[in-house]
């Protein structure tokens, strides 16, 4: 299904969506083999307006991504960051 060619990225095959309030919010617990840098591959598309969220490791702060504004729902990209 062409509508689809993004899934094999997504969660389940499903999108995460409709982060428009300061109150959104997604949880992964992840478990890594040891303690290192990793590099977090984000999936997004920000809707024709630049986006931002939170990261949290470990219950803290870690940084914030940001998107730019050259993407939406049917025209995404990927945010590399290193954790």
């Amino acid at each position: 299904d062409p509508s689809r060619e993004w899934s094999f990225m997504a969660s389940n095959g499903h999108d995460v969506g409709s982060f428009n309030k300061p109150t959104s919010s997604a949880t992964w617990n992840v478990t890594v083999p040891r303690t290192g840098t990793y590099r977090l591959t984000v999936l997004a598309g920000a809707n024709q307006a630049p986006g931002q969220h939170a990261l949290f490791v470990d219950g803290s702060l870690s940084q914030l991504i940001k998107y730019s504004a050259d993407l939406g729902w049917t025209y995404r990209g990927t945010t590399d960051v290193t954790i």
